[in-house]
């Protein structure tokens, strides 16, 4: 089923989509809020925690010898430099997860070697950061080695042309992507039980009417904790369907019901969540590629444009920004996957899922817009793999916990409040990966689905 999304869809936004039935999950799976930098992630991803030991037997009285019998030996001189020495070059992802003892050979004793089957195999003996792992994507030629500028084009004059109407062609296209939200949001509007408490649903059905009453019902956010911090993220889900609308190649890999139903479920998580960013950058990298496809597919995103630019900054704006937000996201996952507390726990896991769809759309969108380069370049390469090393990480460290997988409710009990949102927001994320369907298309896992929408 390589390249079908699981899930159908009842339409899609133009006749590139409408004439093919969809499969929530391929290919028929970027509006404008600020890019983000990096110090505002950190601002509002990181928390600081102090970490308090105790004795859980206090309330019982202890003799100073039971206490001392307890106290850990000091490590001897070999032992020390052993420790010493993994520290220096960080123990690998595997022993950081599963709270293994490491070493400094690679790979390590604890990883798994030879016939042993494990999901870790896949992800190798690994250390450091993710985005120090995962192969380079330079988008803009003038920044990886091997380079040569095509001859067809020697005069400055023209590649500034060039540039400022690829510029220009982006800028447009917002500017009027502006203006059309302002003209519908003037008209006026009949009410339906139906409508968002902000103009969410009501602006989507004035353009695309892609929802029946039911999958409205399903993503309205009448019942959201936390309304108003949608606005933007609805606003960057909005700008995606126009962009979508405005440029017909983009309706090849975007564009339906099914589509739709998950970036806005994604939304709707992320408007809950306070530890990380990963939808809402992932949208961002989605809204970048499709200005881009949009430029490009005006004539106006030529190769040699990049002459103008710099080894380390690209002036392209539309490229840039891919590049921009592609390494917030890596960043931000990395930073995540690893934080310590979230080695303890899987409060991540719903943040990480949801992103990582976003991404295998955002990775066919980068595969078109390279599209025409010999396989071999490392553009290519990068483009082909994208995240697929994070998407065997994130499979590994999920170990055998798959909440999609499951029925709920799980008892015949109530809930706690907290326990009633953790269940409505799996069973959201249940209906918009089009989990019932799953089994039709040989689907047993979070697993499986995953390594279909990104080809693995």
């Amino acid at each position: 089923m390589s390249g079908s999304r699981v899930g159908s869809s009842g339409s899609s936004i133009g006749s590139a989509n409408s004439s093919r039935s969809y499969v929530r999950g391929r290919p028929g799976r970027v509006l404008s809020f600020a890019r983000r930098t990096p110090s505002s992630h950190s601002r509002n991803g990181s928390r600081g925690f102090q970490e308090i030991v105790f004795d859980s037997s206090q309330s019982r009285p202890t003799s100073t010898a039971s206490t001392s019998s307890l106290r850990r030996k000091p490590l001897d001189s070999i032992a020390r430099a052993a420790a010493k020495a993994v520290k220096a070059i960080s123990a690998c992802w595997r022993c950081k997860f599963l709270r293994k003892q490491c070493d400094t050979t690679t790979p390590c004793e604890a990883c798994p070697k030879g016939t042993q089957h494990s999901n870790w195999r896949s992800v190798g003996c690994k250390r450091g950061s993710l985005t120090s792992e995962m192969i380079p994507m330079p988008l803009c030629p003038q920044s990886h080695t091997g380079y040569l500028v095509p001859s067809k084009c020697s005069a400055d004059e023209k590649v500034d042309m060039l540039l400022a109407r690829a510029n220009s062609c982006l800028r447009e296209g917002i500017r009027r992507r502006a203006e059309q939200f302002v003209v519908d949001d003037d008209e006026p509007t009949t009410p339906t039980r139906e409508a968002d408490v902000h103009p969410f649903i009501p602006r989507l059905n004035k353009r695309w009417h892609l929802l029946s009453r039911d999958q409205i019902r399903m993503i309205s956010s009448l019942d959201h904790p936390f309304p108003t911090k949608l606005l933007p993220l609805d606003q960057c889900i909005l700008d995606i369907f126009w962009e979508i609308s405005d440029c017909p190649l983009s309706r090849i890999i975007i564009g339906s019901a099914g589509d739709l139903i998950m970036l806005r479920a994604a939304a709707m998580y992320q408007a809950k969540s306070e530890t990380d960013q990963l939808i809402a950058q992932s949208l961002i990298c989605l809204r970048n590629c499709l200005e881009s496809l949009r430029v490009a597919n005006s004539g106006n995103l030529e190769e040699i444009s990049h002459r103008a630019c710099d080894p380390r900054l690209c002036k392209v704006d539309c490229i840039a920004n891919i590049t921009s937000s592609l390494d917030l996201y890596t960043h931000e996952l990395s930073r995540v996957f690893f934080k310590k507390e979230n080695m303890r726990n899987r409060s991540w896991w719903l943040s990480v899922f949801y992103s990582l769809c976003i991404q295998s759309i955002v990775k066919k969108a980068l595969i078109m817009l390279i599209g025409g380069t010999e396989p071999a370049t490392q553009p290519t390469l990068g483009a082909t793999v994208h995240l697929h090393l994070a998407v065997r990480l994130f499979i590994a460290s999920s170990g055998s916990y798959d909440p999609l997988t499951r029925k709920y409710p799980l008892g015949p009990e109530s809930p706690s409040v907290e326990e009633a949102i953790s269940l409505k927001d799996l069973e959201l994320a249940q209906y918009a990966s089009y989990v019932e369907q799953w089994q039709h298309f040989g689907i047993k896992s979070t697993k499986d689905f995953l390594e279909n929408l990104f080809d693995i």
